[in-house]
């Protein structure tokens, strides 16, 4: 999954869950919007959970197929500015318990792996003390890389001694 599609799953969940009025991409590079909002930095980090699945079929007379599935975890910044921002982070605890947020997670093929701590950010700004938190939502989803690969239609055995002399020979 690219940026702007994590972004596009988890930008409605912040909304709804937390009540937050804007949710914009982080690092965009442009004013900061009026009053509260958050910002969403997908793939601060990515890690795999175990190995990849594997899938291979035959296709055509001579090729295989293989699909290697890697099971990705994703881990997103979610940061709250202004407003309560430590009470609209503490919203996404848990949040994937709601049926709505399990449904939009499953339509997406997307799954929730928990959160981090809830981080006061708060800072000086301009002379007055700003509302800031952040938190870490991972995220799980599978890539797929499919090869197709040419297939071993024929081999032949041969069983020598150590002498070098043929004991027998299949073919397969």
């Amino acid at each position: 999954m690219t940026n702007e599609e994590l972004f596009q799953v988890l930008r409605p969940i912040v909304l709804l869950v937390t009540g937050v009025p804007n949710c914009i991409l982080a690092d965009q590079n442009n004013k900061a919007p009026n009053g509260p909002y958050a910002t969403i930095r997908p793939r601060q980090s990515v890690t795999e959970r175990g190995q990849a699945n594997i899938y291979s079929k035959n296709i055509l007379a001579d090729k295989v197929s293989v699909d290697v599935r890697s099971q990705i975890i994703a881990t997103c910044s979610v940061q709250f500015y202004r407003g309560e921002a430590r009470m609209y982070a503490e919203r996404l605890k848990q949040c994937n318990k709601r049926p709505d947020v399990s449904a939009m997670l499953w339509k997406s093929r997307v799954g929730w792996g928990g959160t981090d701590a809830v981080n006061d950010l708060t800072a000086l700004q301009s002379a007055n003390w700003e509302q800031r938190a952040q938190i870490n939502v991972r995220l799980w989803y599978e890539t797929s890389n499919v090869a197709e690969v040419n297939n071993i239609l024929h081999a032949s055995i041969v069983v020598q001694n150590e002498k070098g002399q043929t004991l027998a020979t299949h073919d397969i």
